[in-house]
């Protein structure tokens, strides 16, 4: 008896899926990398992107504090 091919689709479906979320986390990994190494370089043509990211760091914090400030 053959496997019908809906479930062969499905799982061909999940290998696919589980294969775009390992390049996702090798792209982040990438980022991380890149990030560390241009955050503080001016001449690194992605310093500008690694500022904004900075930012939005600072923000996150902020944000946090607050929160926490609300909660006492």
């Amino acid at each position: 008896m053959s496997i019908p091919t809906s479930i062969v689709v499905v799982q061909l479906k999940t290998s696919i899926a589980s294969e775009e979320k390992n390049i996702i986390k090798a792209f982040g990994e990438i980022g991380k990398i890149v990030f560390e190494s241009a955050k503080d370089d001016p001449e690194n043509p992605v310093y500008e992107l690694c500022q904004q990211i900075k930012e939005a760091q600072e923000n996150i914090e902020n944000l946090k504090a607050e929160i926490e400030k609300i909660k006492e």
